[in-house]
Parts: C-alpha cells; structure tokens; sequence
C-alpha cells in the first residue's frame, strides 16, 4: 500500500456526534466533504488502485462495471479516512458521472433499509438503499443486507435508552463518480438496527398469493427477468430507477 507523505490541508468530516459527560453520545447527522477526483487520488494512491483493481476484476469474470460497490479495510484508503475511522470497514462505490452532482448531499445521509420482492413473488430480499437524484430521475442503489452486514461488525446490540444513540460503530462510506469523490457515512444508532431487524423478519415471513396471481407474476418473470434491477438500471417507476451493482469484498487486500 502507498503511502503519500505530502503535507495537506486534512479533509473534514463532521459526523454530528457529541460525546456526552454521562458516556452516552448524541448524533444529529453526518456533515459530508467533497473533493476533485485528481486530489483524491494523489492523497489516497490506494483508491485509484482499488478502482483499478474493481475494472480489472470485472473484465475478467465478465461483470458490468458501470456501478460497483466495494468492501475495504478502512485502513487500505487511510488517508482518506478520519481518525475516527481508521479501523474496522469501508464502503467503496463508483459510480456513473450522471449521479456526480448528488454524491456530497447521498454520503451524508446514509442508507435507508427497504424489502423488494423478486418478480414471481417467491422470495424477499432486504436491501439498504441509497438514493441518488439524476436529471428529473431518482436513481436507488440497492445492497444486500447480508453484504451490508459486515460493516456493522463492531456493533455489539441494541441499546434501549436512546434510539438516536450510536451505539457501538460509524459506517465510512466513500463515492466516486466523475471527477467527484465525496467521503462520508454514518453512525449506527438503534432505530437503524431496528428498521434491519423488522424488515428481515417481514422478508422471512410466508407470504401467500393466489394461483392467479402467481401465474400472472410467473409469465412476467420470464418475460423481464426475477430481479429486473439486478446488475443493471431497472424504471420501478418511470422516475425512479433501480440497481443492485455488482458487490465486491475486497477486505485484506493491500493497494
């Protein structure tokens, strides 16, 4: 891993978390910095290796790479990283220059847990989305909670006193898309683990529907596929667009 011994200005990154006298914390929400793509790769070598390393590895198994999302060592991009964040993991997203502008105001706010339903109605999957805004158009990018998941290793249970509270970890996340890279995340309260755990539980329920509805959801699988929105852009609705891009764990890997 390369390391850049140039002195700098730091990059600042509020995570709205005030440290109270009693040991508990407060949070109010993540303050997100933005710099040229060029800085961040002279800062941070390692992020540009990384990118390299995510096209490389899609040409070679035949993946799209238009949208691909990365599990890192925080330490692996350190320079980019807050002191606060210099252990545990990161999430890495490249993304199309289309969602460039909105990339400052997504890494700030963090990612909202939702249920999506495979087209032929047999089996939920819980995703954390984060939602992007191009032209007159949203964009969600949808992860797995189970790829999610390691990002929130260090959280050890819920915490009953205060929902707000973090509780136990903050989440880095890092977006790349044109000549933006914006740093961010946020911290892991117990409202957040709560919102996982029901909709987990909603997805492993037994759902029922009728034969008619089945068969109906069954011819139109075939006809645009179980998971329209898996790998690529899939219109929910006409303004809002759907992907779950190829997910990577690069997690020990030196670059």
């Amino acid at each position: 891993m390369q390391e850049n011994t140039t002195t700098q200005n730091p990059i600042t990154v509020d995570f709205g978390v005030t440290n109270n006298p009693d040991g508990s914390f407060t949070y109010w929400g993540t303050t997100s910095a933005a710099i040229s793509r060029a800085e961040a790769y002279q800062r941070c070598p390692a992020l540009e290796n990384l990118h390299a390393a995510v096209m490389n590895h899609c040409a070679d198994v035949g993946l799209p790479a238009e949208v691909t999302c990365v599990l890192a060592d925080a330490k692996s991009i350190l320079p980019l990283m807050p002191k606060e964040t210099q252990h545990g993991n990161a999430l890495v997203m490249f993304l199309p220059p289309d969602l460039e502008p909105s990339i400052k105001d997504t890494a700030e706010q963090g990612s909202q847990v939702m249920n999506a339903i495979t087209t032929d109605l047999q089996q939920y999957f819980t995703y954390h989305s984060w939602l992007f805004c191009s032209g007159g158009n949203a964009v969600s990018v949808l992860l797995t909670d189970a790829y999610v998941s390691p990002l929130f290793d260090r959280i050890l249970g819920l915490s009953d006193e205060s929902f707000l509270e973090p509780i136990g970890g903050f989440v880095p996340v890092i977006m790349v898309a044109g000549n933006t890279v914006a740093i961010g995340g946020y911290a892991v309260t117990s409202l957040y683990l709560k919102d996982v755990q029901d909709c987990l539980s909603e997805a492993n329920q037994n759902w029922h529907y009728s034969k008619e509805m089945l068969k109906v959801a069954a011819l139109k699988a075939e006809r645009i596929g179980n998971k329209p929105w898996f790998h690529r852009f899939y219109a929910k609705e006409p303004s809002h667009l759907l992907i779950e891009p190829v997910a990577l764990d690069f997690r020990g890997w030196q670059f």
